[in-house]
Formats: structure tokens, C-alpha cells, sequence
């Protein structure tokens, strides 16, 4: 105890013969600059994507052009594509036997749909802030 009195009285008197440094006034300027030119190095990994947006928007439109069909199209199907190719006998084969039949309500389905739609905005979403923030858009 009586050595950290020694000490802490050795310590104060030397700071105050010498003084404390004061940084220049350009300081935080000049860290600031390294900090920048250290984090301004090009990246070795360039992202390239696999589909393009085009590829992107081409296969959005088929798929909504066949979602929009199948919904308003009333009309009956005569020939299914297992008649044409002649696969009425792998049409007709059941693994399972009679699988029962799951009632679906509309309400279900349109719920689902905009869950859907909203979970593919939000990953949209996320993707272009972490995009955003680590530089790479």
C-alpha cells in the first residue's frame, strides 16, 4: 500500500514537469485520410451475377405470363401433355395408393401468395443494403 502511494505520488509529480502532448489540430484529419487509403484497395473478388437482370426479368415474365393464364383461362384441357407423349400409363400410376384429398381454402392461398411475395421483396431488400454496405454496388 505504502509502495502505490510512492507510486501514484512519482507518477503525478512527473506529469506534471513534463506535461501532457496535445495532438496537432489536423489530427483526426490525417487518421481519418489512412483510414480511407487503407480501405480504398480495389477488391481482388469482383461479383459477377449468374443470371443478368435481364435474364432475370425475361424469367419473371414467363413465369407471371403462365400464372396469369392458368388463373383466367376457364376453358377445359382436352389433351394433357401425358396424352400427347403417350404417358397415360405414368399418368395413371399411383405410388401411394388413394391419397386423401386436402381441402384448401382461397383465404390459405391468397395469404400464402402475399407471404410469399413480401419474403422475396424482403430478401431483395436485405441483399441490396449488405450490397450497399460492404461495397460491392
Amino acid at each position: 500500500m505504502e509502495e502505490d502511494k510512492k507510486l501514484d505520488s512519482f507518477i503525478r509529480k512527473s506529469i506534471k514537469e513534463l506535461g501532457l502532448e496535445k495532438p496537432s489540430l489536423q489530427f483526426t484529419d490525417v487518421v481519418l485520410s489512412k483510414i480511407q487509403g487503407n480501405t480504398s484497395v480495389s477488391p481482388t473478388f469482383v461479383y459477377k451475377p449468374l443470371f443478368s437482370r435481364s435474364t432475370w426479368l425475361i424469367i419473371l415474365t414467363v413465369v407471371a405470363t403462365i400464372f396469369v393464364y392458368l388463373i383466367l383461362d376457364q376453358s377445359e384441357i382436352k389433351t394433357t401433355w401425358f396424352s400427347i407423349a403417350q404417358l397415360n400409363q405414368l399418368a395413371s400410376f399411383n405410388l401411394f395408393g388413394k391419397m386423401p384429398s386436402l381441402p384448401i381454402s382461397n383465404t390459405f392461398v391468397y395469404g400464402f401468395l402475399i407471404f410469399s411475395f413480401f419474403a422475396i421483396v424482403q430478401v431483395f431488400m436485405i441483399k441490396q443494403r449488405f450490397n450497399k454496405h460492404s461495397g460491392l454496388l
